[in-house]
């Protein structure tokens, strides 16, 4: 069975976590993070995500982002709606003043 995009969708599906706030990175960083699954009495589970990211500035705290998903809620589930294509191939970007706020953003 798969679960990648395009193909029929089955009992099994990938899950997106989208977590409450935007974790920052400028450049190779490392993030660090769990991933718990509870099991609860509706024949599935209770995913919490926590993720942590460099601090933004020396000195500041690390920032944290973390989210909490119950896998009976479909709007979680990445069902097969659209059919998927290939991203085109981007340029990358080495000086970091040429980053969009929305780029900047993001965790690839």
């Amino acid at each position: 069975l798969s679960t990648a995009p395009g193909l029929p969708t089955t009992h099994w599906f990938q899950l997106r976590c989208v977590l409450k706030a935007p974790i920052q990175t400028f450049g190779p960083c490392s993030l660090t993070g769990t991933l718990r699954l509870v099991a609860h009495n509706h024949q599935s589970y209770t995913v919490f995500v926590e993720l942590s990211g460099p601090p933004l500035q020396p000195g500041l705290p690390p920032q944290v982002a973390e989210g909490k998903y119950d896998l009976k809620e479909p709007y979680y589930r990445q069902l097969t709606g659209a059919t998927w294509q290939p991203q085109q191939q981007q340029s990358v970007v080495t000086d970091p003043s040429q980053l969009t706020m929305a780029a900047a953003t993001h965790i690839y």
